[in-house]
């Protein structure tokens, strides 16, 4: 059985993932969510700020004063019922 390896995020990746969208430009992202905290999701913040993505975060009551929900687009705190319109 083969076990696909994680993408390793390199320039010929990047420049494939161009070349892509230069193809089909319909293939756009338009919103990431990073369900994440720390500093992972600080740089995926700023890699999509750069890029125009818009981001979201989720984040419990515990976190509401956490740098990662400060930097996204639309910060998401995650309730028992209800939710957030992100």
């Amino acid at each position: 059985m083969f076990i696909a390896q994680p993408t390793q995020l390199t320039a010929a990746n990047a420049l494939l993932a161009v070349l892509v969208l230069l193809v089909d430009p319909d293939l756009v992202i338009h919103k990431v969510l990073v369900a994440n905290r720390g500093e992972i999701a600080i740089r995926a913040f700023r890699a999509a700020y750069e890029l125009g993505i818009t981001t979201v975060a989720v984040y419990p009551y515990e976190d509401r004063n956490s740098v990662h929900r400060l930097c996204s687009s639309r910060p998401c705190p995650v309730a028992a019922a209800g939710g957030c319109d992100a």
